[in-house]
């Protein structure tokens, strides 16, 4: 990082400090090391002390990994003209993507990052020569297919790999054509046995190979420290670079060694992002790695799910979360999707629904299907042009967003370069090759040269720093778990020795790091957590390669301890340095009644919880309800609702219910059921037609054997002034007995509650709000359809000596029929008041009314742990 301070140019102070036999290695010859980021950091620190020595006009070092040397060699030999120069160089993004082209199966495509590892230790390894024990397993022998059809692929177009160069330079040298400059390896200590193979034959034909070893400059203080979990460490370690980065000159060296560093990414990133609050932007002072993984943007992750979408269903909630995609807002996709979709559909599905404007504004999109080959180019101009069609180029946002863009953009370049190699493929082809590039992409990193270095175990072999950092050390993370690959048996890796299989050879190699993290700076900390405790006051177990290292407390690691002493920077108990003022309201703004329409169903959520009817009501939270194909619990009940209907606007009597014939319910059934099932198959229609006969003469039956009644009404809407509002509402029946009462009912086909009626707190609005709108009603009562049950009612009112089911109100509520009723009207009342003054508390009028709702997430009951929510709502009378 380049910074002026007081009028003169300060620089960070390079990783890995050019030697003096470091310095004669990078003037007479080429310097290769183990991996990119080593070689990084040598041209900085070789640009770094030119530039400091004032020499500005110095010429670049040659410095390579060793692929990337392999590869200049090659460059240069085909510059030379010498034979086998005329053959193509397959890497990168292009091998991967040619790898994906040869799978055996298209199933197999999301596998062709490991295929790709195992080709390299096939070649390097030389495990052609013991080809047939590759097939002893199922993976083995889908390699041996793999790899067979990449060979034909590469022999037919002239191409080869990066693992097979040394072969190709060894002729070279072999015949005198071509004789490198001196080699100098710098902490190249694993070499695969074709690499040594190949340095081995360099040094018998005269060329000059030495090895280079990194200096342990610093014997300082080695300490270690347990956490109770990977939050907490992470909160500590920004923290503790904070400190450093504050404390120490500006061109200093801050080290973070991370495991796992492209899952770890953007946790981390978040982190120093709290810590770093103050920073504009925290790039500028951190690097992390070889970049983010590109999958982790959100602009990705939409263009993915897009793609996949074209070529299979998602489900209807998945559907949701991409129409909520910022890019792709041309998709226009609903908040909620009606019952005439399917569970799960495509793209191409969702298009034939949509009126003729959005269809013929999306009209490129009915291109990307997979009945038809195309080339490579045409299917990336075809995807190119849909993504501009849903106006993923007219979001303005962060430089994150459009840094994802240009990534996703150049991942589209590399599959271009399939088009001369594989001819024409089938669109669900081509998304699985974009994809699988996309998932496996890396976005480079805008600043490299920062104070913070991130850096993975392998990067940081040979890296000095000021101050360094080493975190994943329990014992169960160091030495790493053994990770062969998953494409070649076992055995023969082990036979064959390729690196970090066995448990010598890897505890060799975690050894060695050790101890160059413990001479790399005047001080380290090592850091481990367990990760598999659940109890935060158990032990920590700690790597036995650190054992010897003391155990350090966080008071001597950071000036403030307190300051990280939570998992989240800014989560410090500070309330009496009032940093922080906690703020609670039960109330909301309050309503406007001539604004506010009001309903049945504010008046039942603000009674069962009034914060439930604040959320559903005022902010607009509503329950996204899956489409269904095939009726629900719910769609049942209301076809139930619809035939009972139907039934009692043809027999408006106790007589004329038993008259009727059962071709009169035939009818009535098929004609309820075409109304709403008329998508579904033939096969379910019948059955269901058989299940609701029975439930009608079964209805029909409890009807014929209660007193003599006749319907009054059946599912009419009426209004309703209450409260200095008005509503409207529908009871589903209304009888007239022969004394001249009046019984409302409701039926049901689920579980009810008739508890949720009594006083002083109702838990379900809707049989007392019936009672007030009918004044001279003598009963209330719920009819259940109860499967495997007989009908039969449930109430309350003052027909106990009439009706079977109806209780008298005398025992439970100690009032009569008639001052229930007044009760009753007064506590709505009281409810429409209260939703209109703001109320919006969080209080559930019993703990199932919460086992169903969707605002959990936001009231946080779940954190009441005096508070049970049951599975489901109780079955008995409360």
């Amino acid at each position: 990082m380049l910074v002026w301070n007081k009028g003169r140019l300060v620089v960070r102070e390079p990783l890995i400090p050019i030697t003096e036999e470091l310095q004669q290695a990078i003037e007479k010859g080429v310097v290769v090391t183990a991996t990119s980021r080593q070689a990084q950091e040598l041209r900085y620190s070789w640009s770094h002390k030119q530039i400091l020595g004032g020499n500005l006009g110095f010429v670049s070092p040659r410095i390579y990994d060793f692929d990337g040397w392999l590869v200049s060699a090659y460059e240069e030999l085909d510059r030379l003209g010498v034979e086998g120069g005329n053959w193509s160089l397959l890497r990168g993004a292009a091998l991967n993507l040619a790898f994906q082209v040869c799978a055996p199966d298209e199933e197999f495509v999301k596998h062709s990052a490991a295929v790709v590892e195992a080709w390299r230790i096939y070649v390097e390894w030389n495990l052609s020569r013991v080809k047939p024990d590759l097939k002893v397993t199922e993976n083995g022998r889908v390699f041996v297919r793999w790899i067979d059809a990449f060979q034909e692929f590469c022999e037919e177009r002239q191409l080869f790999t990066i693992p097979e160069l040394p072969g190709l330079i060894t002729n070279s040298v072999t015949n005198q054509t071509w004789k490198p400059e001196k080699i100098s390896l710098f902490a190249v200590r694993e070499k695969s046995p074709r690499r040594r193979e190949f340095l081995t034959q360099l040094r018998q034909f005269g060329c000059d190979v030495i090895d280079i070893e990194p200096e342990h400059r610093f014997d300082g203080e080695v300490v270690k420290i347990g956490f109770e979990s990977l939050s907490r460490e992470l909160s500590t370690i920004t923290g503790w670079a904070r400190e450093q980065f504050s404390t120490r000159p500006i061109n200093s060296r801050i080290g973070i060694v991370c495991p796992h560093i492209g899952e770890l990414a953007q946790q981390i990133k978040r982190s120093f992002e709290a810590t770093f609050w103050d920073c504009h932007s925290i790039d500028s002072i951190v690097h992390i790695g070889s970049g983010a993984p590109l999958r982790e943007t959100r602009l990705c992750q939409d263009v993915i799910k897009f793609l996949e979408w074209t070529v299979q269903t998602l489900d209807y909630s998945e559907v949701i979360q991409l129409g909520r995609s910022p890019f792709l807002p041309e998709l226009e996709i609903p908040e909620v999707f009606t019952n005439s979709y399917h569970e799960r559909f495509d793209l191409q599905y969702y298009l034939g629904k949509q009126n003729k404007e959005l269809k013929a504004k999306l009209q490129s999109l009915t291109l990307l299907r997979g009945n038809r080959n195309r080339s490579v180019n045409e299917w990336v101009d075809l995807l190119v042009r849909a993504l501009k069609v849903l106006g993923w180029e007219n979001h303005k946002d962060v430089t994150v967003n459009q840094q994802a863009r240009a990534e996703i953009l150049q991942v589209f370049s590399e599959v271009l370069k399939l088009s001369p190699l594989v001819g024409q493929i089938t669109w669900s082809f081509m998304v699985n090759i974009v994809r699988v590039s996309l998932l496996q992409h890396t976005m480079k990193s805008e600043s490299k040269f920062t104070p913070i270095q991130v850096v993975s175990r392998e990067q940081s072999a040979g890296m000095q720093f000021d101050a360094l950092w080493v975190l994943g050390n329990a014992d169960t993370q160091w030495p790493p778990p053994m990770q062969p690959n998953a494409m070649i048996p076992l055995p023969v890796q082990r036979e064959a020795q390729v690196h970090r299989v066995t448990y010598p050879n890897l505890l060799d190699w975690a050894h060695n790091l050790t101890l160059l993290w413990s001479h790399s700076a005047p001080r380290v900390i090592f850091s481990y957590v367990d990760e598999e405790q659940e109890d935060i006051q158990s032990e920590v177990a700690v790597s036995q390669l650190l054992a010897t290292f003391p155990e350090a407390t966080l008071s001597t690691l950071i000036s403030e301890p307190g300051s990280v002493s939570h998992d989240h920077p800014w989560a410090r108990h500070m309330k009496d340095e009032n940093y922080i003022n906690e703020y609670f309201s039960d109330f909301g703004t309050k309503v406007s009644q001539t604004d506010t329409r009001f309903s049945t169903s504010i008046l039942r959520n603000q009674s069962q919880c009034p914060f439930r009817a604040w959320g559903i009501h005022r902010v607009g939270i509503k329950d996204q309800q899956a489409p269904y194909r095939f009726p629900d619990a719910i769609e049942r009940g209301n076809i139930l609702h619809a035939l009972i209907q139907e039934l009692l606007e043809i027999a408006k009597n106790q007589i004329g219910i038993s008259k009727l014939t059962e071709e009169v319910i035939i009818e009535v059934i098929t004609k309820v059921l075409e109304d709403r099932l008329d998508n579904l198959p033939r096969q379910f229609i019948d059955q269901e037609t058989e299940r609701l006969k029975k439930v009608v003469n079964q209805w029909i039956e409890f009807e014929c054997d209660r007193a003599p009644f006749e319907v009054m009404e059946v599912e009419e809407y009426q209004e309703i002034g209450l409260g200095g509002v008005s509503m409207w509402y529908k009871i589903d029946r209304i009888d007239k007995l022969d004394d001249g009462s009046v019984l409302v009912i409701d039926l049901k086909t689920g579980t009810v509650n008739r508890g949720d009626w009594h006083l002083p707190r109702l838990g379900d609005t809707q049989m007392p709000l019936y009672a007030t709108a009918v004044p001279d009603c003598k009963g209330l009562t719920y009819l259940l359809f109860n499967r495997g049950k007989p009908n039969r009612f449930m109430g309350y009112g003052e027909l106990e000596t009439v009706i079977k089911g109806i209780d008298g109100v005398s025992n439970k509520f100690q009032m009569s029929w008639d001052d229930v009723k007044q009760a009753w009207k007064v506590e709505l009342e009281n409810l429409i008041k209260s939703y209109f003054a703001g109320d919006a508390y969080v209080d559930p009028v019993r703990p199932n009314v919460c086992s169903y709702c969707h605002l959990m997430s936001f009231c946080r009951q779940f954190e009441d742990t005096t508070f049970i929510t049951p599975p489901k709502a109780p079955t008995s009378d409360v």
